[in-house]
């Protein structure tokens, strides 16, 4: 939007009061003011990471209409491949969040080729809906002439990185749980329905999304009322400071969903990897085959991560993370090791994890972990990791089998659980019997909608929103504080990040 339209915006009585906050952060983000105040700002967002090229990222600028469609208001975030903006849909009349990705100089993105890959699939898998979707994709050409490609999304409030930090690391359980569940979910459809492999799940990839977009009129009202600091480089791009939403949009969260598929990889019809396959994929901390989401869990759980590096060494040290993972999970097998020809690279024999008596072996166990969950929680958490953590893969539990898993269900599921097994033992050892009373309490529960839905088979059709959350998810979201500040589940965090 130009000064003129601005001022022409400002102007016009027909105008309503969304139009007018537009014009008016646009027009203040330009103010001689916002530009003097960051004068000596020094390195801002993107500046700051390592291997920063200015000439690969597209220089957005407040006030643009990106794809003639998309006014830009705000930068929500930045990273070492994107940039990140709150738009106004000058279409559909709503917010919308535009990611703005680098140029690979020619090289289509893996996120590219994954949204490619899943576009107009059918499936009936929940987990469909706790992965962010894609709204709309679009190519700008740079001042290098080289394109980069952009993602439209609905916008979301915040990662759980974010949330975490804000709450001074720890979660309330109900809230891990919550979580660690949906994230499963989101697995499932990749794994069971998509055939890729995400490959860089963190706290940082997974965003709570938006129950509506009021909280955004808030948020556009502080870049109006307070903008941005932004500076101009040498060669004349101006970079913003990105800026999260107030208090993490938590009055307005509805869904946990993984996002950023930068990383993912589809697996083909042979078994092979689609993308070119990495040697090493994920965060040091949160590698395979220690399971990326076991790994997670520890870190909402305890605020802290659950492999740590050798004091002392600057770059990471494998065998000390090997150390770690036979003091929780005992030494690998030796056929296990005879898979790898790289198992003793960097290793000299006297490495702790190649003792066979154990010394110095660092002093954990998921025991003294989760030790302060206390009671039957303990014991349930402490089996639900133990599915996770194993050496060797065919030896993990499913995606399926953790979703099931005690430790994670609702008190609605766990009630249910507890009526099944109720029911059986009612009916006596014979297998018919109590065969035929669990599949008429089935029967009943499921009501006549549902079991006609059942017998199209799988896959009749697309799973809708409605259909989702009409089958309890959203009943479930509530009981894990999501829909609720005042829920017993995640009061205290909810009344942390007022703080």
């Amino acid at each position: 939007m130009s000064t003129e339209s601005v001022a022409a915006s400002a102007l016009d009585p027909t105008a309503n009061s969304k139009d007018l906050l537009i014009a008016e952060v646009i027009a203040q983000t330009d103010s001689s003011a916002a530009v003097a105040a960051v004068i000596d700002v020094g390195l801002l967002d993107e500046e700051t990471l390592p291997r920063y090229q200015e000439s690969r990222y597209y220089p957005v600028r407040i006030g643009d209409v990106l794809d003639d469609r998309y006014e830009v208001l705000g930068k929500l975030g930045y990273s070492a491949t994107s940039t990140t903006w709150l738009c106004h849909d000058d279409e559909d009349e709503d917010y919308k969040t535009v990611k703005v990705c680098i140029h690979e100089s020619g090289i289509t993105l893996r996120e590219q080729e994954a949204y490619d890959h899943m576009a107009g699939m059918s499936t009936r898998n929940p987990g469909l809906f706790h992965l962010r979707q894609v709204k709309d994709d679009f190519d700008l050409t740079g001042p290098t002439g080289h394109e980069h490609h952009c993602f439209v999304f609905e916008p979301a409030a915040c990662n759980i990185a974010q949330l975490t930090e804000r709450i001074d690391g720890e979660c309330n359980l109900g809230l891990v749980k919550w979580i660690v569940r949906s994230t499963l979910r989101a697995l499932d459809f990749l794994h069971s329905d998509a055939h890729i492999i995400h490959t860089d799940v963190k706290p940082d990839n997974i965003m709570l999304s938006l129950e509506d977009q009021d909280v955004l009129e808030e948020y556009v009202a502080t870049l109006s009322s307070d903008p941005p600091r932004q500076k101009t480089t040498e060669s004349g791009r101006v970079i913003y400071e990105s800026r999260e939403l107030k208090d993490l949009g938590q009055s307005r969260w509805r869904l946990p969903i993984l996002t950023d598929l930068g990383e993912a990889r589809i697996v083909t019809d042979d078994g092979e990897m689609g993308l070119q396959r990495p040697a090493v994929v994920s965060p040091p901390a949160m590698r395979a085959p220690e399971s990326i989401l076991g790994c997670m869990f520890f870190m909402l759980v305890n605020g802290d991560l659950l492999f740590h590096n050798k004091t002392g060494e600057k770059a990471w040290s494998g065998c000390w993370h090997l150390a770690q993972m036979v003091a929780l999970i005992g030494r690998p097998s030796p056929d296990f090791l005879e898979r790898s020809e790289k198992q003793t690279v960097n290793c000299d024999g006297s490495c702790a994890w190649q003792d066979a008596a154990g010394k110095g072996l660092p002093d954990m166990s998921f025991e003294a972990l989760l030790n302060k969950l206390g009671g039957e929680e303990c014991v349930r958490a402490l089996d639900f990791v133990r599915c996770i953590f194993k050496w060797k893969p065919e030896e993990w539990s499913s995606v399926k089998a953790l979703i099931a898993h005690p430790f994670l269900r609702t008190e609605d599921e766990q009630a249910e659980s507890e009526k099944r097994e109720s029911l059986v033992a009612q009916a006596g050892e014979v297998a018919e019997d109590s065969d035929e009373v669990v599949r008429e309490h089935d029967k009943e529960k499921m009501g006549a909608v549902a079991e006609k839905e059942q017998e199209k088979g799988a896959g009749a059709k697309t799973l809708t929103e409605s259909d989702f959350l009409a089958n309890g998810h959203h009943s479930e979201m509530a009981e894990c504080g999501e829909t609720t500040n005042s829920d017993k589940a995640v009061e205290a965090d909810l009344a942390a990040l007022k703080m």
